[in-house]
Formats: C-alpha cells, sequence, structure tokens
C-alpha cells in the first residue's frame, strides 16, 4: 500500500490500465453488449410526471382541460 502512494495514484491507476488492457477492453465490450440486449425493453414516453396530489388545484384544471379537449398531444 505504501508503494501505491508512493508513485503516485494516477501512474498506479495508468499501470493498471496498460498492464490489464485486453481484460479492460473485453470488460467494456461485455458491458456494451449487455446494454445493448436491453434496448428492447426501454419504453420511452412523452408524459410528464405529476408531482402535484390528485386534489390540487392544478391537477383538477388539468383533468377538466383533458375532458373538455382530449389527450391529443397537439394543440
Amino acid at each position: 500500500m505504501n508503494k501505491l502512494f508512493s508513485i503516485g495514484f494516477w501512474s498506479a491507476v495508468a499501470r493498471f490500465i496498460l498492464r490489464n488492457r485486453v481484460l479492460i477492453i473485453i470488460a467494456v465490450v461485455a458491458m456494451t453488449v449487455f446494454m445493448a440486449m436491453q434496448w428492447k425493453h426501454m419504453r420511452f414516453t412523452y408524459t410528464e410526471a405529476n408531482l402535484l396530489p390528485d386534489a390540487h388545484e392544478f391537477n383538477e384544471e388539468y383533468v377538466q382541460f383533458l375532458d373538455i379537449f382530449g389527450d391529443g398531444g397537439n394543440l
């Protein structure tokens, strides 16, 4: 441990990366493949998060607005 701090932290990190570059590249590729496989489970939505309670005045007005104009997404 004393040797680690005597040569400098970033020098030790650089030495670790250069000595284990194949292992690090394999880990990065494996993580990239795993994330790419999870892409099909992603769901994107345009709805905003409703942080106000249902009984809040603004929410009641918004529900009334949706009842009148619908949820078309454009005006």
